[in-house]
């Protein structure tokens, strides 16, 4: 019972090593005590690594027979989290993963394993598949909340039962999603219903199937395995006539795709565009109707499979305007305002051309950006101008006000005119295709030693060759200035499957940024950073290795302390890049995972306590420590209490300096770290030491205030108001600790605050 991961371990080993399992330890493997331990007590991250070394080993079939044996799915393929879960029945699983291992004996191409099953990738998704088969068919429990788009429970069970990666989860989602519509179309096919030979039917259900992309054939296998475990009482070694009647079905479904050419129809090279078919039909401004009008071309592309003229496609959605919504454009009568379309490409790339230069700022001016901006969304707006890559490359670079070659105006402007240009599919493929692969990989080829030429974590960093002249290590410096206010317009508005997906053509130009020796620039580079991983899946910060490389690229920047760097520069870095380093952190693991207490412990000791050496005179940095401080206490709970000693010595030189009171804010961060100091500490605070020395501090930088309100000639500030109920509130919080136990109050408190009254209000419980 201590570690019952050990049953799985046992099934792994006995089916590689093709042994017998002993009866006795069968007994035990199978007792409800220890799997109810392995699904309650046992993270699910170690269930899945055992699970997918017996699927991806040689012999999955046994694995998964003896999972089935020992009564072992229900603890394995579960849900923990969720309480009252539905029972999936088993009775015939055996049929699904039989009838798997039966298939993949024959793997010849036309055969059904050889149609579907094409990749050893492929295998491996199959065999879960076939793990999952008895959950495909359980109904979902009615929830009136219940979300359009939420994970159907089979796929939710093999990311919460077994941490399946997304692309797992994903194919389980699709194949329960689109399982009905398959079967609906192989049922056709065996009954010779009458459209089987429309080839645009199946090729358009086969694309809108193929999500995630390549997924299409294992989506079909799955609906093969749960209709063999729906409709088969068993699978037996020799063929029954009922089987091989079942297995004929499916052949002559899968013959019949061959016969259309429908098996490659994902890849199938469209004719028109989202812009060329705008373009075609008079220059409509693209919106919801190009997507499914676009599945109209390529629907009259599989009726007419040796056609390269698109001719016939824009009048087939001419003819069903009105049906996909495509608006009219009502031209203007007035010969002035006519322009015609070589007019407009003119006008439209002067203005791109010669006011919106990607020079240097020196050679730029805002108040020309800014007409330039407007003139691109009066053009747009008026005449539904579909504008070029390049130019909308230019407007992200003018988005960030801050720029000084760009005002709020033309930034605001320019935001709502690449959304205007840019809908959600079209914005991924710009994003990925044209920002990241064709305008910034190019600049960016060299920017960092600790990552390979492909933008991934190298393991082997060298040392940066200094000799080398900045433009030729960094010639985005000169070429592309722009290059910092589009990467941060493109994490902005990067989506988190997407950056999970294409997180390579990131990392090159965010370590360039934080990498550069300008300070505004690497401030810039750390706010990005701290944007990307705010949406970066902690799963890819854990597993590619990005995370180590960014936090072994963010650490010496926590000393750009006074007086090397100036105050106001060291402010600028060393918020972002504590805000880096802790998102790093929580995204670790949970609060009790080894690996991320280490960072925070590296946090606070190199970080904050180092910074606090170095710099503990410049008081906005000690603020700004602080603030950090407070958010890594309560991020380590408990485990805060291995730091107690510094963490009070450094919060009482600062509340208990007379002269601290002249900058309250840096009074009112220390204030609330002692108040999650106290929170999260509470067991070590309660002994007598640590009480007297809170208490302590809290009375004299109550004094200090105290003080400071009396000799206020004017009105009393805010900040000073401010801290006044800071500090009230953490003296609530350490009385808390006394209502729950009266020893732990300090002996000589009730004397104290006779002998100094202005403390009566910050202890106000105590003299009552």
């Amino acid at each position: 019972m201590d570690d019952p991961l050990r049953v799985l371990r046992l099934v792994r080993f006995s089916s590689r090593l093709q042994f017998i399992i002993d009866a006795n330890t069968r007994k035990f493997m199978a007792d409800p005590k220890v799997l109810e331990a392995l699904r309650a007590k046992i993270s699910r991250e170690r269930v899945g690594v055992e699970l997918e070394k017996m699927l991806k080993g040689d012999h999955p079939f046994e694995a998964l027979q003896l999972i089935h044996e020992l009564q072992l799915f229900h603890a394995i393929f579960t849900d923990p989290t969720q309480e009252n879960l539905p029972v999936p029945d088993i009775s015939r699983w055996a049929v699904a993963y039989t009838c798997l291992d039966e298939l993949l004996n024959d793997r010849d191409s036309t055969s059904i394993a050889g149609r579907l099953i094409t990749s050893t990738d492929a295998t491996y998704s199959a065999w879960n598949l076939a793990a999952l088969s008895p959950w495909m068919t359980v109904e979902e429990p009615p929830n009136p909340r219940r979300k359009a788009n939420a994970l159907p429970l089979v796929a939710i069970v093999s990311r919460e039962g077994f941490k399946a990666p997304n692309r797992l989860s994903s194919i389980v989602a699709a194949s329960h999603r689109n399982r009905d519509e398959i079967l609906e179309l192989k049922h056709a096919v065996c009954n010779g219903e009458s459209y089987i030979q429309e080839r645009d039917r199946f090729g358009m259900a086969i694309r809108k199937w193929d999500t995630p992309a390549g997924t299409w054939r294992l989506q079909v296998l799955n609906a093969l395995l749960v209709e063999a475990l729906e409709t088969l009482t068993e699978w037996r070694q020799e063929k029954s006539a009922e089987q091989s009647n079942f297995l004929a079905g499916w052949k002559s479904f899968l013959d019949h795709l061959a016969k259309l050419d429908v098996y490659e129809v994902t890849t199938l090279e469209k004719l028109l565009d989202g812009g060329k078919l705008a373009k075609a039909l008079g220059g409509i401004k693209p919106g919801k109707w190009t997507g499914p009008a676009l599945d109209v071309c390529v629907a009259w592309q599989l009726r007419n499979p040796g056609e390269t003229d698109p001719t016939g496609a824009i009048e087939e959605v001419q003819r069903r305007r009105e049906e996909l919504g495509i608006p009219v454009i009502n031209h203007a009568s007035s010969s002035e305002d006519n322009l015609d379309q070589s007019q407009l490409s003119r006008l439209t790339a002067a203005v791109s051309e010669k006011a919106l230069t990607l020079r240097s700022v020196e050679e730029h001016s805002e108040l020309l950006t800014e007409a330039a901006v407007a003139s691109l969304n009066i053009l747009c707006s008026k005449y539904h101008i579909i504008l070029d890559q390049t130019t909308l490359v230019k407007l992200t670079a003018v988005t960030d006000p801050q720029d000084p070659w760009t005002t709020a105006q033309a930034a605001a402007a320019a935001s709502k005119l690449l959304a205007e240009q840019l809908e959600c599919e079209s914005l991924t493929e710009f994003i990925t295709n044209t920002v990241l692969q064709k305008y910034l990989k190019p600049l960016f080829m060299k920017s960092s030693s600790r990552i390979t030429a492909s933008g991934r974590p190298s393991q082997y960093a060298m040392i940066d060759d200094r000799s080398r002249p900045v433009i030729e290590v960094q010639p985005w410096r000169t070429q592309a200035p722009w290059a910092e206010a589009t990467i941060q317009w493109t994490v902005n508005m990067s989506t988190a499957s997407l950056i999970q997906q294409h997180w390579p053509l990131f990392l090159p130009v965010l370590l360039a940024l934080v990498e550069n020796e300008s300070t505004k620039t690497k401030a810039r580079g750390l706010r990005t950073t701290r944007e990307f991983m705010s949406k970066c899946p902690a799963q890819v910060l854990q597993n590619t290795g990005i995370g180590h490389v960014f936090a072994g690229v963010t650490f010496p920047l926590l000393l750009y302390l006074p007086s090397v760097t100036p105050e106001d520069e060291s402010m600028t870095i060393l918020i972002p890049a504590y805000d880096v380093l802790i998102k790093l952190a929580q995204s670790t693991g949970d609060t009790n995972s080894i690996e991320r207490r280490r960072l925070f412990d590296k946090i606070l000791r190199d970080g904050v306590f180092a910074g606090y050496f170095h710099a503990s005179q410049h008081t906005r940095i000690v603020q700004v420590l602080l603030q950090k401080a407070t958010a890594v206490i309560n991020s380590l709970g408990i485990y805060t209490i291995k730091h107690l000693t510094p963490l009070l010595s450094m919060v009482s030189l600062v509340m208990t300096d007379p002269f601290a009171v002249s900058y309250p804010p840096t009074l009112i961060a220390a204030t609330q770290t002692l108040s999650a100091i106290i929170t999260n500490a509470w067991p070590r605070i309660g002994e007598v030491e640590h009480m007297e020395n809170v208490t302590r501090i809290l009375s004299l930088c109550w004094l200090n205030v105290s003080e400071e309100i009396e000799h206020e000639v004017s009105q009393t500030s805010a900040d000073i108001n401010t801290l006044s109920r800071e500090l009230a509130h953490t003296a609530r919080i350490l009385q808390a600790l006394w209502d729950h136990d009266a020893s732990k109050c300090p002996a000589k408190l009730s004397e104290v605050l006779k002998q100094e009254p202005r403390l009566s209000d910050l202890f106000p419980k105590t003299l009552a």
